[in-house]
């Protein structure tokens, strides 16, 4: 069965320009997903939390998600 291992990050804008908070990790093994998150989202002026997803590079993760 397959493992992506992902840091979860989301945006913090900081004049006019966005900068990647890495605010936990996720994986997906087979067809499900776990998320562990470090801290809370802080919701945007609109009131909504936008998160994403990045496949690990760091600590040769990346290696390890093509393995099978």
């Amino acid at each position: 069965m397959d493992k992506i291992r992902y840091n979860l990050v989301q945006a913090k804008n900081n004049d006019g320009k966005s900068h990647w908070i890495k605010i936990g990790i996720a994986q997906k093994q087979g067809d499900k997903f776990w998320v562990k998150m470090d801290v809370l989202p802080i919701p945007n002026e609109k009131g909504e939390v936008w998160l994403n997803l990045y496949e690990r590079t760091d600590d040769y993760v990346s290696e390890k998600n093509v393995e099978k």
